[in-house]
């Protein structure tokens, strides 16, 4: 997906655009897969293999005290799309110092079958008997313990939503705007919690206490800079 040309007319249309590119850090740089040579806040090195989830929920809040909310489901595969673009408009001129998001999808509308019966959305189905509907993220890899042994950290059902916010300035007025919403992957280990494959698990689905650790550490998962 590519950016469409920048306008250079300087005049305040009546609502601005902003277009919201979706990438993925692990610590200080880029997310690379296969690769050992991650380590979490308990000290287990460990590699990302597999990384897809829904973004929905998307606020921003203006100094005016002004809300801007978009109702879009939008489905992330960091690896088979790394150029995700998520494209919000009608959004009044402004400047706006939060952003909150979900990773998965709100009450209301997390019932399977909501979503367009697609591939993607269809590999996502939660297990009806853990409550149905979709799962909110998928993270998969392998740690290093007495070998080199497989997790998969999955998120479902309405008690175990997380919520995201990202302080961020942005100064909103024109067509073309853009921005970068940054997922550091290292962030789901740590803060509250920190996180460990082997005393916690290396499988987190359908256990309550350990998919409740992982949704109060995605709180700060995300970092949004605007680009013009």
């Amino acid at each position: 997906m590519v950016f469409a040309s920048c306008r250079t007319e300087s005049y305040d249309p009546e609502y601005a655009e902003l277009r919201i590119q979706v990438l993925h850090n692990c610590g200080n740089g880029p997310l690379l897969y296969d690769t050992l040579i991650y380590q979490n806040a308990a000290g287990e090195s460990y590699q990302v293999e597999h990384l897809e989830y829904y973004i929905s929920g998307i606020t921003l809040y203006g100094s005016n005290g002004s809300r801007y909310h978009d109702d879009g489901i939008y489905y992330v595969n960091a690896r088979e799309n790394p150029q995700m673009i998520i494209h919000l408009d009608s959004i009044a001129p402004g400047s706006y110092y939060r952003m909150t998001c979900n990773v998965g999808i709100d009450s209301n509308r997390n019932e399977y079958g909501y979503l367009p019966n697609t591939m993607e959305n269809a590999g996502m189905a939660w297990p009806e008997f853990m409550g149905g509907g979709y799962h909110f993220i998928k993270l998969e890899g392998h740690f290093q313990g007495a070998a080199l042994w497989g997790f998969a950290v999955h998120l479902g059902s309405d008690s175990v939503l997380p919520t995201c916010s990202t302080n961020s300035q942005l100064a909103l007025k024109y067509i073309n705007h853009t921005a970068t919403l940054t997922m550091d992957v290292n962030e789901w280990f740590q803060n509250p919690h920190t996180y460990s494959f082997i005393n916690d698990g290396n499988y987190t689905m359908g256990n309550q206490l350990l998919m409740g650790k992982i949704r109060d550490n995605g709180s700060d998962i995300f970092s949004l800079q605007q680009n013009n």
